[in-house]
């Protein structure tokens, strides 16, 4: 079907329709996962008032992640594959793994969320890669909060990363108060207090 659209100087505008396909007997050749797009519509009338048509057919590939069966006409016939949903007439991803996020819904691929932070749910948002405490760190791609360990001299006290007590130091990832021993030259319990070894003894 070929709709006239506007009529000036005797040129006829025209935009093509669902079966201008037709005028081509090869639509066998059409690709799959191309989409088909007709442009550069010529149409002129002969003395007898019929209609001569010509088109350039052109053959666009279907949006990332969908695909779609030979001869499709139009971006619709593309359809999303599985794992994939259409909005907004994007194929998006459904869920990255824990621990990823989708940058870029052109792109279906999923990223590692960054250094200090962690994701725990199946989810394409960047707003799912939640910060890791003040005074910790997180390889990328962490999965749970316990991927945030604290950092030398600091321990884990609930959702914070504290400082231990004066003259005390303690390892890498440490998970309570108690894990803070007293430095050379100072005596206590762990997790302090600590104080200054006297003149008389020492503490390596």
């Amino acid at each position: 079907r070929i709709k006239v659209l506007d009529i000036a100087g005797g040129a006829m505008k025209v935009k093509y329709g669902t079966d201008i396909y037709s005028f081509d007997g090869n639509i066998d050749v059409y690709e799959v996962n191309y989409q088909l797009t007709v442009s550069k519509v010529l149409m002129s009338l002969n003395t007898e008032g019929y209609a001569t048509v010509s088109a350039e057919i052109v053959c666009n590939r279907c949006p990332n992640a969908s695909t779609s069966s030979p001869a499709t006409m139009f971006v619709e016939g593309c359809q999303c594959q599985t794992g994939f949903s259409i909005v907004n007439g994007i194929c998006q991803k459904n869920g990255c793994p824990a621990g990823q996020y989708l940058p870029n819904y052109y792109d279906p691929t999923c990223v590692q969320c960054p250094e200090n932070t962690y994701k725990t749910t199946v989810s394409s948002l960047f707003k799912d890669c939640l910060p890791c405490p003040l005074h910790s760190y997180a390889q990328a791609g962490s999965t749970s909060f316990a991927d945030c360990q604290c950092l030398a001299n600091y321990y884990k006290s609930g959702t914070s990363c504290l400082e231990c007590p004066a003259n005390s130091i303690s390892a890498v990832n440490s998970l309570s108060a108690t894990s803070c021993q007293c430095k050379p030259g100072y005596t206590g319990p762990n997790g302090g207090p600590c104080t200054k070894c006297s003149s008389t003894q020492y503490k390596p």
